[in-house]
């Protein structure tokens, strides 16, 4: 048996293992799990493919990221409203981004369509919050938008990017739980 093979069953039966309390308590958060499920069929995709580092295999993990936040939300909550779209929204509109900005600093740094994209999607979140009259929101996505514009001029190598995902990762999230 293929070693990947052998480790995703075993990872796939220690969360159903720990999967059946959380089902016991909550048995409706089974609807989100079904909704990753073809998520992780396009992350599947890609894997046997061996580009995992596609964009919309990004998109895909940023999406069930969401959709896990959302089920968090209502499991603890066991309400469907309104903040359950927000707790998916903040954080995928900031993921997106770093996406886009990773992606034009390291994996496509000669391709000049993701640093024009990074640019662009960080502008009009920001901009978007404003036109909403969100200006604490929209301040949340500013440390992105100065990273996005300023630190594709500055050559970095990849540890040193990944530490300023962390910092500005962890700034924002600070920032958005003062915010909401």
């Amino acid at each position: 048996m293929p070693m990947n093979i052998k480790w995703s069953i075993i990872y796939c039966c220690a969360s159903l293992i720990f999967a059946i309390p959380a089902l016991c308590y909550n048995w409706q958060i089974i609807y989100f799990i079904l909704a990753m499920l073809p998520l992780v069929l396009v992350n599947i995709f890609y894997f046997k493919k061996k580009n995992e580092r596609a964009l919309l295999n990004d998109f895909a993990g940023i999406i069930i990221f969401a959709i896990a936040g959302m089920a968090s939300y209502y499991f603890s909550s066991g309400i469907f409203d309104e903040t359950i779209w927000l707790v998916a929204l903040y954080p995928s509109l900031f993921f997106i981004g770093t996406t886009l900005y990773v992606k034009s600093v390291l994996r496509e740094r000669k391709n000049p369509v993701y640093l024009w994209a990074s640019y662009f999607y960080h502008i009009i979140c920001v901009l978007i919050f404003i036109f909403y009259q969100e200006y604490w929101l929209a301040l949340c996505y500013v440390p992105a938008l100065i990273r996005a514009l300023w630190l594709p001029r500055v050559k970095l190598s990849v540890k040193q990017v990944g530490l300023f995902e962390l910092v500005i990762s962890l700034l924002f999230f600070v920032m958005l739980l003062f915010t909401i």
